[in-house]
């Protein structure tokens, strides 16, 4: 029920997303 719980979540998804998409760029 922890609102903090969620936004933090949802940032750690776009982060690893970001670092992932430019991983896949390099190689």
């Amino acid at each position: 029920m922890n609102d903090v719980i969620y936004i933090g979540v949802i940032v750690l998804f776009f982060v690893v997303a970001g670092l992932y998409v430019r991983l896949c760029e390099k190689m």
